[in-house]
């Protein structure tokens, strides 16, 4: 548009023009915020947000769980002076009684709320709530200050594919979560059934302590995390395949070096994981040359499979396995390669009791024995490739043949000597050897 002055007024930002009440706004795409429960809105559906304005408030220390529906509250295995106590700050908290076998519960109505330990407890037995009242709080993992020395165990962790110690549970199938407050030997026992089968039925065991991420009648997929806890890339190989586990790991290794404002393309990781997962453990060998229980190359087990397949045999099966970097280097095909890395003396002699044969298909071998890499101009395809300036073998001629073209070729530019050509050796009049 154009002022008073009938100058032209320019946007810094592109957007969507709209006039209300008078005022003359640009506003930008929509933007997604995921709030989690318990958040305050300070703003109404259709209300337009300027830069900087508050439109929610949480609690960043805790999480709440709320009621969803008005009621009476009822407290289950909770028992003061036992398994309920007053911190340090006033707060009646949910501790854990080794002494009894307790599953504490919160019903409100019908509907139940898993109480978990370290969890705050905000209602009282017989208490009136209505829904959207906060009935517990449950305080949140503190966020560690991540700096590049905390991250690097992550990422060596992630690298060498070892099990986390406080490993979170997945669900193995999709289906509907039935919890029947069973415990056995401080585990509580969780059921999930398929809807697609009927018979298809799933026993879960979690850790009495931990905290649940479901409740009974939830719909949970397949990989969904039932508890809180870290993530094993195992778990995630075996229950989602091979695509999910290479996107977890290349988002977590990304992760600990974003913060950092350290940016790496992801092919560099990708070869990584490449290789990490270049194993596949036999089930049934069928009628190929493994046993059950080997490790072999997944390109090797194809090989194989191919082979026996077109013979008219039973074909192998196996499970993708996932090998951190340091086993994946000395299970290499390559016992040169796998023998520079770790564990030189027993790499040497294993190949040298089963008479190992090394293909040289890789980098490191190929350097460390003195031939060309396998790659680029030093690919064995390139190697039989003939070039010629003018025509066929111009190029390739032996040095006496060029030192006597240009020979010919200067003298005739001089216009010979005597009109003669140029002399020849005895040796070459004759035909016969100079005794000289």
């Amino acid at each position: 548009g154009y002022d008073g002055e009938e100058k032209q007024i320019t946007s810094d930002n592109a957007g969507t023009v709209e006039i209300r009440g008078g005022q003359f706004m640009i506003l930008e795409e929509q933007t997604a915020i995921p709030v989690k429960v318990g958040t305050l809105l300070t703003v109404e559906e259709g209300h337009i947000a300027r830069k900087g304005e508050t439109i929610a408030t949480f609690d960043p220390h805790n999480d709440v769980v709320v009621a969803e529906n008005k009621g009476t509250v009822r407290l289950q295995d909770v028992f003061e002076g036992k398994n309920l106590k007053k911190d340090e700050e006033g707060n009646s908290r949910i501790f854990e009684f080794k002494r009894e076998k307790l599953a504490p519960r919160l019903y409100v109505g019908k509907d139940e709320y898993h109480l978990p330990l370290n969890s705050i407890l905000m209602v009282g037995e017989g208490q009136k709530v209505e829904a959207g009242d906060i009935l517990l709080k449950i305080s949140s993992a503190t966020e560690k200050t991540r700096d590049i020395t905390g991250g690097l165990p992550r990422v060596e962790e992630l690298f060498e594919a070892r099990r986390p110690k406080d490993a979170s549970t997945l669900a193995e199938i999709d289906g509907r979560i039935e919890d029947h407050n069973e415990v056995v030997k401080e585990k509580k026992i969780l059921y999930i059934q398929s809807e697609a089968n009927e018979e298809e039925r799933v026993k879960v065991q979690i850790p009495v302590g931990k905290r649940l991420r479901v409740r009974n009648g939830d719909y949970v997929k397949a990989g969904d995390q039932l508890d809180e806890g870290t993530l094993d890339p195992h778990d995630i190989l075996r229950i989602q395949g091979i695509e999910a586990l290479r996107e977890f790991l290349i988002r977590e290794i990304q992760e600990v070096y974003r913060l950092q404002g350290v940016f790496i393309n992801e092919k560099h990781i990708e070869i990584i994981v490449r290789q990490m997962l270049r194993k596949v453990e036999l089930e049934d060998p069928g009628d190929t040359t493994f046993v059950a229980h080997q490790q072999v190359d997944r390109f090797t087990f194809s090989d194989e499979n191919e082979r026996v397949e077109s013979e008219g045999g039973v074909p192998a099966s196996g499970r993708q396995i996932l090998l951190g970097i340091t086993r994946a280097s000395l299970n290499t095909e390559s016992f040169i390669s796998a023998a520079s890395f770790q564990e030189t003396t027993k790499v040497l002699t294993d190949a040298a009791i089963k008479g190992r044969k090394d293909p040289l298909l890789g980098l490191k071998e190929n350097v460390i024995i003195g031939h060309l890499i396998p790659a680029g101009t030093g690919l064995k395809h390139y190697r039989d490739i003939e070039i010629y300036k003018e025509e066929y073998g111009d190029i390739q001629r032996s040095e006496k043949e060029r030192l006597e073209e240009a020979a010919r070729e200067l003298f005739a530019a001089r216009g010979g000597e005597e009109g003669s050509a140029p002399e020849e050796t005895p040796a070459e009049t004759s035909g016969a050897e100079s005794p000289f």
